[in-house]
């Protein structure tokens, strides 16, 4: 049925955040895939975008920033479409990261002040916070010497 394959979806969520956690991102994008593929059978936006949320993270893991970035992209995409302003936010605070060990900081930059415009429209303090130490991370990054 469609609830028990929805499920299925978000229960290979849970396992690839499992798998990453533990220091497993080859087993944890195998989970992530799984969960993408499920959702998209599904239709099912939010769950797309977790799950390339997670393949995001999976790729920094490995190394992949181009395949990372693209993941991001795609999930911010879709939490923005839905208006799922705080999935939004957090997609936006891991590209931030990702455009800051690229060391493209201006786009980094440019990330951090729509997260906080999210942020500020959620009236929310701990995602502020969050904003505020990838600023200080941004900041720091920008300016160790070389």
């Amino acid at each position: 049925t469609l609830n028990h394959a929805s499920g299925q979806g978000w229960a290979q969520l849970l396992l690839a955040q499992c798998c990453l956690a533990l220091g497993s991102p080859d087993e944890a994008a195998r989970h992530f895939q799984a969960a993408l593929d499920a959702f998209t059978t599904l239709q099912e936006l939010e769950g797309q975008a977790e799950a390339l949320g997670g393949l995001g993270a999976v790729h920094v893991a490995q190394g992949s920033f181009g395949r990372a970035l693209e993941a991001y992209l795609r999930a911010q995409g879709l939490q923005a479409s839905f208006g799922h302003q705080q999935g939004e936010a957090r997609v936006l605070l891991a590209l931030a990261s990702l455009h800051a060990q690229l060391e493209d900081f201006t786009q980094a930059a440019a990330c951090l002040e729509r997260a906080a415009a999210l942020a500020q429209a959620l009236e929310s303090r701990l995602l502020a916070a969050e904003v505020l130490l990838e600023s200080g991370a941004l900041y720091l990054a920008r300016h160790q010497p070389q």
